[in-house]
């Protein structure tokens, strides 16, 4: 199994700097590793670049506002601890009722900058929020949501899976299919100034591509609708047809 330490192997014979069978030394390896940690930090704010997203809860704290989300080690403490850095982004959220049987799941709007600002009581306080907007401070993001919940439901959050760095070359690479490749050509046009190297042209096409295939399997298709969709007909229309000389279709 792929480890870090191929990564950064198969990265310096990229770029010529390591021969076939050639063995890097403690600091060319050491220098390597911390720049495919960037890169994995980089691609962690990137969401095509992340390939799967978690539903977690978390409980309300009644009349917080705003809640928290980090790492349990942070200073302060969040709110809501979550495994790596605070999200970049919240992708949906709901409302769990679970003071009734089957639990209820209550969608809340996410909303943005504009929006908040716009909010002329962001104190009032109710049982059920509507709406959420997210601060992604650092090192603990804020979540402010409004009306600002009394009482202690769950909250469901879809988060993005972050990608794991590498403690060390020994660490047992394991991401989804594309993503050593991308790592690798990425990582070799990324060190090439170190080594004074330049990137050629075979190498930023291949590490382009390289990225392409793993973007590509993780964009969604957008969800598209009819300008009319929702509403209900009412009366007949003329529907336009091109094969029809009159224009309309009867």
């Amino acid at each position: 199994m792929a480890t870090a330490g191929d990564i950064v192997t198969n990265a310096l014979m990229e770029i010529g700097w390591l021969g076939q069978g050639e063995t890097a030394q403690a600091g060319d390896s050491d220098f390597v590793l911390g720049k495919l940690n960037d890169l994995v930090d980089e691609w962690n704010s990137r969401k095509l670049f992340i390939y799967n997203v978690n539903f977690s809860q978390f409980t309300l704290v009644p009349n917080l506002h705003p809640h928290t989300i980090g790492l349990s080690t942070n200073s302060p403490a969040p709110t809501f601890t979550v495994t790596g850095n605070r999200p970049v982004a919240i992708e949906n959220a709901s409302i769990v009722l679970n003071n009734v049987t089957p639990n209820v799941t209550v969608p809340i709007t996410i909303r943005d900058d504009d929006w908040w600002a716009n909010q002329r009581v962001k104190t009032l306080a109710a049982a059920l929020p509507s709406d959420l907007y997210y601060s992604p401070d650092f090192p603990n993001g804020s979540l402010y949501f409004w009306p600002v919940p009394n009482i202690a439901y769950l909250c469901e959050l879809e988060l993005r899976n972050l990608l794991t760095s590498f403690a060390n070359t020994a660490t047992t690479f394991s991401m989804p299919p594309a993503y050593k490749k991308a790592l690798t050509l990425t990582l070799a046009e990324d060190i090439c100034p170190a080594y004074g190297r330049e990137s050629s042209p075979t190498l930023q096409r291949k590490s382009r591509d390289a990225r392409a295939a793993v973007q590509g399997a993780n964009s969604e298709a957008p969800r598209i609708s009819t300008k009319d969709f929702g509403l209900p007909s009412s009366g007949s229309r003329n529907r336009t047809n091109w094969f029809y000389p009159s224009g309309t279709l009867k």
